[in-house]
């Protein structure tokens, strides 16, 4: 919008009877305008205000006195006096509550103002993790009762932290999006989000960052999504150089203006779908999807859902599935739980392989069907081809299912294409840069492409900002580890090992770094501790890989021929450890590793 029409009417605004005795809150409007305009939000927090607009000294404390919060609310009133009196006006300045940086509104004559209580939560106030987040809702029409809604939020922080470009580029998406006359709400989260936005149907979810791999640019990323039961329709994302960030916005907002408008003349849900809903959430109270193993404690991992839960659940989402036969989530989902039930019965696998292909068929792009596909593939089924293809689908129709960059990553990389790996993991991770699946993905990925000093970096970032995550220092001691530097990296593996001794990943780091330097000695103390914690029962490839160091080549294959029968979801991985390679000159040890990386 251009800058000389906003102050105009400013002046206008300010001429008027509703601003013309009102000195403090006409003060506050001029100045919130200017600096929304000129894009100075930093100055636009309560503190600078009170400084700058009403004259307190450096000793104010907000937590002692609320005359700015009192003032905004009153100025806020004032504007909505003045609209209502004035009339429809070209231009219309809101300021949205939680925050004083003003929106300006471009109004087709002879359109209704916009309902005040559609505001806009300007995603340049960044917070630690994923950051501000805010929505925006179309009005009502009549032939769509339910309309779409946007729903911003803004992850803004850099590899170094916060930064203010990528702040003002979400608040420059945000200004667009008005201009496209879309009105804004504010919302939370997605529960919040349904509640407030009465009923509407789609939000789409933004953020924005430093481009990981290259820090002098910006990169903007959405994601829209069927609201009611978190389906991913489309994604997106738009790079560019600091200064060309207003473009940049304009480019995503008139993407998301385009997706927005076909999914108005889509209409409500039918009945039968609204049925096979109610059905579905209740499936998913019951039996939460997902949760990354890289996440969970030791007890988490050994601990089991119950199998009485597990098959209400699958109760609940057969009868969506039956309900309506055309609505892919429920299938998608209950192939999930069909896998979760191989915990009791591994006869389960061909049920939740056959249940996930029926929901592909239904939707080739289905980012929930194609995850359990590139799941049962990577680790049930051991086709390591379609699991890297799966998951690519998954994370090209949606650019925030962090889960699927983990398994994709794991898949490309034991499959050789590490380097490619890294530039798809790079997108999500320049806008959530605090994610710890993306950087657990990122940081091995990077010790597979052999930059192990690059590794050791995001290592030791990841353990600034966590620094009671114990797989940031496990991530640690594998980067030193590449690096040759041993002493340092089994300090490492000690100091998480005695934390948690239960844990095999732990146990096994500080296995095969004993075993590097080979000997009888060494070799006992690596069986020792593997045997501590069950893997000769549990997990015999990592037992094969100690035996392949300093042991013996050819019960190192015996281990690892016992992990293909017994199904070790560890040998996908083991045969791209740097201790399986001496294995690969004899021909049993090369048929292993052609299974999973030829």
């Amino acid at each position: 919008m251009d800058n000389i029409k906003v102050r105009n009417h400013l002046e206008e605004v300010l001429r008027s009877d509703a601003f013309a005795k009102a000195g403090r809150q006409a003060r506050l409007l001029r100045y919130i305008v200017e600096k929304s305009l000129t894009g100075s939000i930093d100055d636009l927090k309560e503190y600078t205000i009170a400084l700058e607009v009403f004259d307190r000294t450096a000793d104010y404390d907000p937590k002692q006195e609320s005359t700015v919060r009192v003032e905004a609310s009153k100025l806020r009133a004032r504007l909505e006096r003045y609209y209502e009196a004035a009339g429809p006006a070209a231009i219309r300045i809101e300021i949205p509550k939680g925050g004083y940086v003003a929106r300006f509104v471009e109004q087709q004559p002879g359109a209704a103002p916009a309902v005040s209580r559609r505001r806009l939560l300007l995603g340049g106030a960044a917070m630690g993790g994923m950051a501000a987040a805010a929505a925006v809702v179309l009005r009502h029409r009549v032939e769509a009762p339910t309309p779409p809604v946007i729903l911003v939020a803004g992850e803004t922080a850099s590899r170094g932290g916060f930064t203010d470009d990528a702040a003002q580029l979400l608040h420059r998406l945000a200004n667009e999006l008005g201009f496209l006359r879309i009105p804004v709400i504010q919302a939370k989260d997605l529960d919040q989000l349904k509640t407030q936005s009465q009923g509407a149907a789609y939000c789409v979810t933004a953020m924005a960052g430093r481009c990981w791999e290259d820090a002098s640019r910006l990169r903007l990323m959405a994601e829209l999504r069927e609201v009611s039961y978190d389906f991913r329709v489309w994604s997106s994302s738009w790079d560019a150089a600091q200064g060309g960030s207003e473009q940049q916005a304009r480019d995503a907002a008139a993407s998301i203006a385009r997706q927005l408008q076909g999914i108005q003349r889509a209409g409500q849900p039918s009945e039968t779908r609204k049925n096979a809903l109610a059905a579905y959430r209740r499936a998913l109270g019951a039996v939460r999807p997902y949760k990354d193993f890289t996440l969970q404690t030791t007890e988490e991992k050994q601990g089991r859902t119950r199998i009485e839960v597990l098959m209400e659940g699958a109760r609940l989402l057969e009868e969506a599935a039956r309900i309506d036969p055309t609505f892919v989530e429920p299938l998608a989902q209950l192939a999930w739980v069909y896998r979760l039930t191989m915990e009791y019965d591994r006869g389960m696998l061909a049920r939740a392989s056959q249940t996930a292909n029926r929901a592909l068929r239904l939707d080739p792009a289905s980012v929930a069907g194609n995850f359990v596909c590139g799941y049962l593939g990577l680790l049930e089924e051991w086709d390591i081809g379609a699991a890297e293809a799966a998951m690519r689908k998954c994370i090209e129709r949606s650019a925030f299912h962090v889960e699927a960059y983990r398994f994709y990553a794991d898949a490309a990389a034991i499959r050789g294409r590490a380097k490619e790996a890294l530039t798809v993991i790079a997108k999500p991770l320049s806008v959530m840069p605090r994610s710890k699946i993306l950087r657990f993905a990122a940081t091995t990925t990077l010790l597979h492409a052999g930059r192990g000093q690059e590794a050791e970096e995001l290592a030791r970032e990841s353990l600034r900002w966590e620094p009671d995550w114990p797989v940031a220092r496990w991530m640690l001691g594998r980067a030193l580890e590449a690096q040759g530097r041993t002493r340092e990296a089994e300090g490492e593996f000690r100091s998480i090992f005695q934390l948690d001794p239960k844990s095999q990943r732990f146990a096994a780091a500080l296995a095969h770094l004993w075993a590097e330097s080979g000997g009888p000695r060494q070799y006992g103390r690596s069986m020792e501790i593997l045997r501590s914690a069950g893997m000769e029962k549990t997990a015999p490839s990592l037992v094969g890989l100690v035996e392949a160091r300093c042991g013996d080549r050819g019960k190192a294959l015996d281990w690892m021929e016992r992990a293909e029968r017994e199904h070790d979801h560890n040998l996908p991985y083991s045969v791209v450890d740097p201790h399986f390679a001496g294995l690969r000159s004899l021909e049993r040890g090369e048929r292993i590793y052609r299974r999973f990386a030829g």
